[in-house]
């Protein structure tokens, strides 16, 4: 089943699954690590989370804020 491979049960009791969410589903009260099992699965493979992902960030700023703590610990000025 294509966009099924990010799922897998985990080895604990109740047969929990492990998949990847939607980014809807984070305002679930009700969620929780064993929200899906091997019982409940059908509903979780109806979706696809990563058909309409984010938009994609830049990690420029990170590096650059990253740099710049490394220098200050080092005692180098930019």
């Amino acid at each position: 089943m294509q966009g099924t491979e990010d799922r897998a049960v985990r080895a604990r009791p109740g047969a929990p699954v492990a998949a990847s969410l939607a980014w809807s589903d984070l305002d679930d009260p009700d969620l929780t690590a064993r929200r899906w099992t091997l019982a409940t699965v059908d509903g979780l493979l109806k979706d696809n989370p990563w058909q309409d992902p984010p938009r994609p960030r830049s990690l420029a700023m990170a590096r650059g804020l990253l740099t710049a703590l490394i220098r200050d610990e080092a005692g180098q000025t930019p």
